[in-house]
């Protein structure tokens, strides 16, 4: 339980109160409490700091001229006053937050909403330009592999961008892609859905218990590895010829650096570096940097950063007495026990985002790695966490990074240098040709 002290005005409630009361009101914030207990003073206080944090401390407002914050602020309050529970009410708090389009801007359900109103029983991949259920519950089983063409009667992607879209982060549509149907639920309040496919109609509704999936993915490939080390967060095996595979599914754990400089000595004078991050959606930029600096020869430079600043301090005040402080950001981890010349490809995903996306911009930046896959997420920078009432999260982004020259890459991803994309066939045979086509670029720069 925690107090928190508004004082309602004219600018705050954007016009729905005609003046200024000059009275405190005191709001006993509950957030361990029943998500259906919220009152209509924490909602008003939930959507109020949403806009407050992003007033003083979102940091693309540039990238936003045409969006009337304040007056979206009075139209998402009139809509959260009127909401009839706390379902409708957090979507109107996704809503708002989705107009600063921003993948590390946003909201976060409370757990016991989502476990409320469930999943739906599959899996679906945007491939090939199609919607494809890739995975089912085992009940399920008779759509698996195929077209999603109507969702409640509408065309999918009609669907997607009328129903979904209004409610999270969509600038890159592969990348929002694998949230998408997570929403579904909660957006049609757990009802039963329609799904028209290639083959057939299937009437379905969103599951509360453990789903017995029908398949669980183990990709192939024509490597046949001697393994180093397999752990959670790093796995690294060496070819016949002698090429390191290291896959680093996530940065966010800080033994990573500890872990990786231990097996250093055992493949540093491997032929080649094969570096995975395709399903790494980020962490700890200094993680990343550490593993990075094993690559790169001495100093280097990590990321030019703007960040909001007033009065010389990492703090805004406000739109109009905010500007931007930039600054290029040189790294250097002396504790690194080795120095690798070798080549390396790096394979990336649309899943590879923030701390993920800035180790892939130290390497392209100098020219140090080919990368091998698809766009990454687009979206990395510091993000300012805050609690709303009920149990739900928000975050602001107050970081806004760009290649070290000055390129953009926010909501654009990093482009890789050799486009590479999981098949229908592919994920049908488990067969993994993205890491194929890495290995072929990788061989080719030894041969070299």
């Amino acid at each position: 339980m925690k107090t928190v002290l508004i004082i309602f005005c004219s600018i705050l409630l954007g016009g729905l109160i005609s003046s200024c009361n000059n009275e405190a009101s005191l709001i006993n914030i509950n957030d361990d409490s029943d998500i259906e207990s919220i009152t209509l003073e924490e909602k008003i206080y939930g959507l109020s700091l949403i806009w407050k944090e992003a007033e003083y401390n979102f940091v693309f407002w540039d990238k936003l001229n045409s969006l009337d914050w304040d007056n979206a602020y009075s139209e998402a309050l009139l809509r959260v006053i009127n909401t009839k529970d706390t379902r409708e009410y957090y979507l109107e708090l996704m809503r708002f937050a989705a107009l600063l389009r921003d993948g590390h801007t946003g909201v976060w359900l409370p757990n016991e909403l989502q476990i409320k109103y469930g999943e739906l029983p599959f899996r679906a991949n945007y491939v090939d330009g199609k919607h494809v259920i890739t995975n089912t519950d085992v009940n399920f089983k008779d759509a698996h592999y195929s077209e999603i063409l109507e969702i409640n009667g509408l065309p999918t992607q009609q669907y997607i961008e009328e129903k979904i879209f209004p409610y999270m982060w969509h600038e890159k549509f592969d990348s929002a892609y694998n949230q998408i149907f997570r929403l579904v639920p909660i957006v049609e309040a757990g009802n039963e859905i329609e799904l028209k496919t290639d083959r057939g109609v299937f009437k379905i509704k969103p599951v509360t218990e453990k789903i017995n999936w029908l398949k669980t993915y183990s990709f192939h490939n024509s490597e046949d590895l001697t393994w180093i080390v397999t752990s959670n967060i790093l796995r690294v095996g060496i070819t016949n010829d002698n090429i390191a595979v290291i896959t680093i599914p996530t940065f966010a754990d800080n033994n990573l650096p500890e872990q990786f400089y231990e097996i250093l000595p055992k493949i540093k004078n491997c032929q080649g570096f094969l570096i995975d991050v395709r399903q790494n959606p980020g962490g700890s930029s200094s993680n990343a940097y550490a593993v990075a600096q094993a690559f790169i020869k001495g100093k280097f430079e990590s990321s030019r950063a703007k960040m909001p600043i007033h009065n010389g301090t990492y703090k805004a005040w406000g739109r109009t007495y905010r500007f931007l402080n930039e600054e290029t950001h040189i790294t250097h981890i002396p504790q690194c026990p080795a120095f690798i010349d070798a080549p390396v490809v790096i394979l990336e995903s649309h899943a590879t985002g923030s701390a993920a996306e800035d180790f892939l911009v130290v390497f392209d930046n100098i020219n140090r790695a080919t990368i091998v896959g698809t766009a990454s997420v687009g979206s990395t920078g510091q993000p300012l966490l805050n609690k709303l009432p009920g149990g739900g999260n928000f975050r602001i982004c107050t970081r806004w990074c760009l290649y070290p020259n000055g390129k953009e890459f926010i909501n654009i991803g990093v482009t890789p240098h050799v486009y590479a994309a999981m098949s229908l066939d592919d994920l049908k045979n488990d067969f993994d040709s993205v890491f194929e086509t890495g290995m072929k670029v990788l061989r080719k720069q030894i041969d070299k």
